[in-house]
């Protein structure tokens, strides 16, 4: 249903919208689908960010980094050691930040620091991917009227701790700061830059998916696909899922009005060591995020608390008809805005 579901209304949309939208390609932060009648799913979040140590002047550093052109790669789950104490440091932080009821059951870990250098700057590329499963997000099953709601709290977790894995091939590698890998393969870096403020940037958490709450659900774009609805939507490949012909959309990365243009994230700081300056600094790419729930879901905002309603089919008076009777919703964006919209939609398809 995340591929084909959309075929239908992805040609409708692209005929009555013309646009030259262009597709942001940022590294995916956080991909999901729900399907709230099986109350469990998979989120699989990623982080990337590249550091830089620059030593234009020379010295110490220069003297330990240039040249390099190493890595560390790895995948784990429940059965490497230190998975069980990241999975109940994450569910801690859900209860304890989040108010959320969600748990996670599992988490698989992809890792890979890769570092290459020059004569004038080392440039460590730091990815960390996370396959998250969740359940228990559904908080309250009413009637086909009524609709299910969900919570939608636990999409920023993060994690401010060190997190260390024991592999078999690198011993002890600290996964979620930049300093991890130097730790791991270069010591005597971390021994010169530990007690300067180089450390802002190399102890800088990459599991911290936090502007995904910052943003409200209700100013992420929303779209939903009634594909499921048209008689004829199985030879497009369409396929119910528990009984919702329906999936929504609820999307972050896209510029617009309402949030501004997503830009990357800097961080910046000079330091000195015997006397040399080196400049270290990390960018990382904007945040975005798709989430798409089986069933028509309209965003709940209770206070602090953040969830979406859900029903398996389209209520009445909340589609439009076009084109010859094909309904379609598209309340994602203000200021003209849907065109883009689209184009996301475009991209979601050709990406999978």
């Amino acid at each position: 249903m995340r591929i084909k579901s959309g075929s239908l209304l992805i040609i409708a949309l692209a005929s009555i919208l013309i646009t030259s939208a262009m597709i942001p390609a940022f590294a995916i932060q956080l991909d999901t689908l729900l399907i709230p009648k099986r109350d469990k799913a998979e989120a699989l979040y990623k982080a990337i960010s590249v550091v830089y140590i620059e030593y234009p002047n020379g010295g110490k550093l220069q003297s330990m980094l240039q040249n390099a052109n190493d890595q560390i790669e790895f995948k784990a789950d429940k059965n490497t050691v230190g998975m069980q104490e990241l999975i109940n440091r994450i569910n801690n932080n859900l209860v304890r930040e989040k108010s959320s009821p969600v748990i996670v059951e599992d988490v698989k870990v992809d890792y890979k620091a890769v570092l290459k250098a020059d004569e004038r700057r080392a440039v460590l590329e730091h990815n960390v991917k996370l396959d998250v499963l969740i359940t228990r997000f559904v908080l309250n099953v009413g009637s086909t009227s009524e609709g299910t709601f969900i919570d939608l709290n636990w999409r920023g977790l993060h994690i401010d701790e060190p997190v260390v894995l024991t592999t078999e091939k690198y011993g002890d590698v600290e996964i979620n700061f930049p300093s991890g890998y130097y730790y791991n393969k270069n010591p005597e870096v971390m021994k010169a830059l530990e007690s300067t403020d180089a450390m802002k940037v190399l102890s800088s958490p990459s599991i911290d998916f936090r502007e995904l709450t910052d943003v409200p659900i209700n100013k992420w774009h929303w779209l939903f696909d009634p594909t499921g609805s048209i008689k004829e939507s199985e030879r497009f490949g369409f396929t119910e899922v528990e009984g919702a012909n329906v999936v929504t959309f609820f999307a972050l990365g896209e510029g617009s009005i309402r949030e501004g243009i997503h830009r990357e994230k800097t961080t910046k700081v000079d330091v000195a060591v015997d006397g040399v300056k080196y400049t270290v600094r990390s960018t990382s790419p904007p945040s975005s995020a798709t989430i798409q729930i089986t069933g028509y879901a309209t965003e709940s905002i209770q206070g602090s608390d953040e969830g979406a309603l859900v029903f398996d089919f389209v209520p009445e008076g909340a589609g439009k008809s076009y084109t010859g009777g094909f309904p379609i919703v598209v309340l994602a964006v203000l200021g003209g805005l849907m065109g883009a919209v689209a184009g996301f939609v475009l991209w979601r398809a050709n990406k999978k």
